[in-house]
């Protein structure tokens, strides 16, 4: 397994991104227009994911516990806890888009016989991750630089993959599946949490506006940017509902073995097993 290159952003008919305070890539001002403009091409995506993620990872893990209402948490365990019982002895486990490392730790600490490779695209993601892993001690974690797009792996090298709200930020979360079936085992188990589409159309525009109202409150008082994580809006109405996310797992070969909805479909996490 090598570290991913830095590679070279296309810029033409999309505006560039220029440095922001603190070294970020986020433009002067983040607009809507902007956002929709890189989101509806997902060979960009991440040319504006990644900056937007590096401005946001010092305040990351105190966001997603806000806005989960404190329970991020506990689904988080939902996933480590699977993990610590159906890993096996010396397995190798990729954490994918692991952000902060959450489910990364929290595996290492309670299996030290597992080797976890926490792969992340943002580089201040990584830094506070390696951060993280150095005070808790743990020897095997290893961190890099990456992304679902293009996963620096084999096949059939893993035990397991977990995901933390990583497909929906995926250039193509179909195709981040794919990649993800392919590097799996067989018998090799997909853990993931994240934000859906509920399926009633009320709840739906409801919870879309929550988060852009709420969002945008926080990004303006955090980050004097309110569209850093009004972001979360605009991404999930091009992601999918928790029941077509398990359709595709199907279509992958990953056999649904579990799944957990919270908030009204609003968040699902699922467990599935390469078949």
């Amino acid at each position: 397994m090598s570290k991913i290159s830095d590679t070279d952003c296309q810029q033409d008919d999309l505006p560039e991104l220029p440095p922001k305070g603190r070294g970020s890539g986020l433009p002067q001002r983040l607009t809507r227009s902007l956002l929709e403009a890189y989101l509806s091409d997902p060979s960009r995506k991440s040319e504006l994911v990644v900056p937007l993620f590096d401005e946001v990872a010092s305040r990351y893990d105190r966001f997603t516990r806000v806005f989960s209402f404190g329970r991020d948490r506990g689904w988080k365990e939902w996933i480590v806890e699977r993990l610590v019982r159906l890993v096996p002895p010396g397995g190798v486990v990729l954490d994918l888009a692991c952000g902060t490392a959450d489910l990364a730790l929290g595996l290492a600490l309670r299996r030290h016989d597992v080797t976890v490779v926490a792969l992340d695209a943002s580089p201040r993601m990584l830094a506070t991750a390696r951060r993280r892993a150095r005070a808790a001690g743990v020897a095997n974690v290893v961190l890099l630089r990456g992304d679902a797009a293009a996963l620096p792996f084999g096949p059939r090298t893993f035990h397991a993959v977990s995901g933390g709200y990583a497909l929906r930020n995926a250039p193509s979360w179909k195709e981040a599946l794919g990649s993800i079936a392919q590097i799996l085992r067989p018998g090799g188990r997909l853990l993931t949490l994240d934000f859906y589409l509920p399926t009633s159309r009320i709840w739906a525009r409801s919870f879309l506006a929550y988060l852009r109202v709420a969002g945008g409150l926080v990004g303006w008082l955090w980050h004097r940017e309110p569209l850093v994580y009004g972001y979360i809006a605009h991404s999930l109405v091009r992601f999918t509902s928790a029941a077509q996310f398990a359709a595709e797992l199907a279509r992958q070969g990953l056999v649904v073995e579990e799944r957990a909805m919270h908030l009204g479909g609003a968040i699902a996490l699922h467990r599935a097993r390469k078949s």
